[in-house]
Formats: C-alpha cells, structure tokens, sequence
C-alpha cells in the first residue's frame, strides 16, 4: 500500500517531534520578520536606513525579513529593542 495524504490533519498528526519543533521555529521567524517589515513600513524606513539604523548589513536584514537567517539572540533583542517589542517566554 503506497503512503497517501489524505487530509492536512492527518499530516500533522504523523510528523515527528522534529518536524514539529521546525515548523514552529520557522513559525516564529516569519512572525519576527512581518514586525520588522510592518514596523519599516509603518515608519516609511527602507530596509537600507534600517538596518543602518541597527547597524547590520543590509542583506542581513533582508535575509531575516524573509524568514531565511537563523538569527542569534543578541541581534533579535537589538532588533526587538529598536522597534519596541518584547517576546515573552512561557
């Protein structure tokens, strides 16, 4: 019998802690970069004058932004400081 998805629900049912662990950290770093770029746009910022602004280089930014750097803590709270947001940790 071949491997079928039959439903989405079934398919979160089968995935191993691992994919499930992955799926929830990409979760959170497409959450951190729709802040970043509401908080851009909102403020009429380029992603050059922001990461200026942060001291980072611009294709640093962009890599975040759309959820493609595995970014350390010390820059997500440099990040998060600037545009005034905090995380809470449950």
């Amino acid at each position: 019998m071949e491997n079928k998805l039959l439903s989405a629900v079934n398919f979160f049912n089968d995935i191993t802690n691992e994919d499930n662990f992955n799926l929830y950290y990409q979760a959170i770093l497409c959450d951190i970069a729709c802040h970043i770029i509401n908080y851009r746009l909102k403020n009429n910022m380029t992603q050059k004058e922001f990461s200026d602004k942060i001291k980072i280089p611009k294709r640093k930014l962009a890599r975040i932004e759309s959820a493609e750097y595995d970014i350390k803590l010390n820059l997500l709270f440099k990040i998060l400081n600037e545009i005034n947001m905090q995380i809470k940790i449950y």
